[in-house]
């Protein structure tokens, strides 16, 4: 991450290789959350809800995918399979979860209507939550293995009263899989991987 080399994305190498590679899919994610927390300071700061976040940070997703001709949508707590059946997976007990809270993701990129083009689900957590994100990770898995997603993310935002500086970074990839390698890749919540200015 953070290599300019990797920055180089055009839609042709990106579709000629059939699917977005990890180095892509990173790439992607840095430039909307560079846009994030250069438009949307006031929400970072002031530690908006995680839903206020998310859904701007959807937004300049869904922007830098059209900018590459990638004709995919990016949803907020999309629960629907081809858009009449309600979201389950397998590997969540129901019983176990609190009522009224879904498998539904805080963002997901996709083709609506084809589950061919499930390219990435992504959960979303503050740094300032007390939420250890275990239940995030276990829909990041369902969704990777029982509905078809090529990869899942966990982001971890900096947010609050936090002091920005060039050597801390503004998010980490606190937890990603994917089904194209078929092979998880766990990062320490909290880990600085370079990501700031």
């Amino acid at each position: 991450m953070g290599n300019t080399a990797d920055t180089e994305l055009t839609a042709d190498r990106i579709l000629e290789n059939s699917v977005m590679s990890e180095n892509d899919l990173e790439s992607i994610l840095d430039c909307a959350m560079r846009d994030l927390f250069s438009n949307d300071m006031y929400l970072i700061t002031n530690d908006a809800s995680e839903r206020s976040i998310t859904h701007r940070f959807g937004i300049y997703l869904e922007s830098h995918l059209k900018s590459l001709g990638l004709d995919l949508h990016v949803d907020c707590e999309y629960n629907r399979v081809n858009f009449t059946l309600p979201k389950k997976l397998h590997c969540i007990d129901f019983s176990t979860i609190p009522k009224g809270r879904g498998v539904y993701p805080d963002l997901i990129v996709h083709d609506r209507g084809n589950d061919d083009n499930n390219l990435l689900v992504i959960e979303i957590k503050k740094s300032t939550s007390d939420d250890d994100g275990g239940f995030d990770k276990k829909k990041i898995n369902g969704y990777v293995d029982e509905l078809k997603y090529k990869y899942g993310v966990c982001l971890k935002i900096q947010t609050g009263d936090v002091v920005m500086d060039a050597n801390k970074g503004k998010y980490c990839i606190s937890y990603k899989k994917s089904s194209i390698t078929n092979n998880s890749i766990h990062r320490r919540p909290g880990h600085d991987d370079g990501r700031g200015d």
